[in-house]
């Protein structure tokens, strides 16, 4: 573990009028400066990478997205504007901002890392909010907005925000309903479809992103390769994670060509099934479809949320000598870690493939991802649009609610 940053300076944080904080901003810098200089006998140089913009509507959510954001920026320095709904810790008088700066040295590099952070709460004008987070956004930078909130609730009057970002990281868990978060994602996914920006993330998807790694590479073989036409079945189970089990069937269904529902979702002893068809090739070709399971597996309070299975049945044999007739291949996570296996079983055998560790899947980490990613998910929107269609049918608060047997 690398050690922790040395502090260089800091403002301690204040409020200020709304209309000054830009002015304050830089107020603090040169009063920063000068200390170093001071100090050290020359200025101080500023990195800054991207414009973090935040909202969150629950308190709770803003001061969690502050410690996360502090993480970000010791990797990817630049400005952080939170924005919030809660009510002014002042009454009367013009709207406040919370401002602070600091700036850290990398032991291991000796690179000076600067971040600074605005917090803005309860403004209800919104023209007024518009102007000054337009104003506070550092120019030549990438802007990238993490939107944690209520879709359906807030976004027409803070769509704003999407025309000044790059990118938009979305959790459709902090929506009251994650499946209609889903669908209003795909809606403003559509609406917006043919811009040069934002390009749209989503934190459940990028959980996802080993899960898919994993069961990609138990095809890379030709002989399994090979089984992809006969593929029948697909079963996840997850703890708690019902966003990121849909998008990682609707990705799954969707590579393999499905993307058609054929019917509404079921409930049967072992969870909740749907069935989807891929268009079909010809006349004389029968349409082929794929049967979708969701299982929410309890693993108690001591596991990590998150998918737990993934299970690929087909019932041809393979075409390898390891097993004789139908065959499955999954992924399972060992209980309370992030270990995971990969095996490919039979009537007549069972291997494993590999064994390895999950990456993190904290926020802080996920959102560094897509900083340094910024291209856009040509993948996702496609496995979106099934995972929103999926959620629109009837019975979708099932999986979403329903502990599994």
């Amino acid at each position: 573990m690398s050690p922790p940053p040395k502090v260089m300076s800091a403002t301690q944080g204040r409020q200020v009028a709304l209309h000054d904080a830009e002015r304050e901003l830089r107020r603090a810098w040169m009063a920063a400066d000068d200390e170093v200089r001071r100090a050290r006998g020359e200025g101080m140089l500023r990195l800054r990478e991207a414009n973090l913009v935040i909202y969150a509507t629950a308190e709770a959510d803003a001061a969690q997205a502050r410690a996360t954001a502090a993480r970000v920026m010791r990797v990817h320095p630049g400005r952080v504007v939170l924005l919030t709904s809660q009510a002014q810790a002042t009454s009367g008088g013009d709207p406040e901002a919370f401002i602070s700066t600091a700036c850290f040295q990398d032991e291991e590099s000796g690179r000076q890392v600067c971040s600074e952070e605005v917090v803005i709460r309860g403004t209800e004008e919104t023209r007024a909010l518009q102007a000054v987070v337009l104003q506070l956004l550092v120019p030549d930078l990438p802007v990238v907005t993490w939107w944690l909130g209520d879709l359906e609730t807030s976004w027409l009057d803070l769509s704003w925000l999407a025309e000044a970002s790059d990118q938009l990281i979305v959790d459709v868990d902090s929506s009251a309903d994650a499946g209609q978060g889903l669908q209003t994602l795909d809606e403003m996914l559509r609406r917006h479809r043919g811009s040069a920006r934002p390009f749209f993330r989503e934190l459940n998807w990028l959980r996802t992103a080993p899960w898919r790694k994993l069961i990609a590479e138990l095809f890379e073989s030709p002989e399994r390769r090979r089984l992809l036409a006969d593929i029948d079945r697909l079963v996840v189970e997850h703890d708690s994670a019902f966003s990121q089990a849909l998008l990682f069937a609707a990705w799954f269904g969707g590579r393999l060509g499905f993307t058609r529902t054929e019917g509404d979702w079921q409930r049967d002893d072992a969870g909740w099934h749907v069935r989807l068809q891929a268009a079909p090739a010809g006349a004389a070709v029968p349409a082929r479809s794929l049967v979708l399971e969701l299982r929410r597996v309890a693993k108690g309070a001591e596991a990590t949320p998150g998918l737990v299975g993934a299970s690929v049945h087909t019932s041809q044999p393979s075409p390898a000598k390891d097993v004789a007739e139908g065959q499955v291949l999954y992924l399972r996570r060992r209980p309370h870690s992030y270990s995971c296996i990969a095996c490919v079983a039979g009537s007549l055998a069972e291997s494993t493939v590999k064994a390895l560790e999950l990456p993190q899947d904290e926020d802080w980490v996920l959102l560094s991802t897509v900083l340094e990613s910024p291209a856009l998910d040509r993948v996702f929107e496609e496995a979106l649009g099934v995972a929103a269609d999926l959620a629109s049918l009837p019975g979708i608060a099932g999986p979403q609610e329903e502990p599994g047997p």
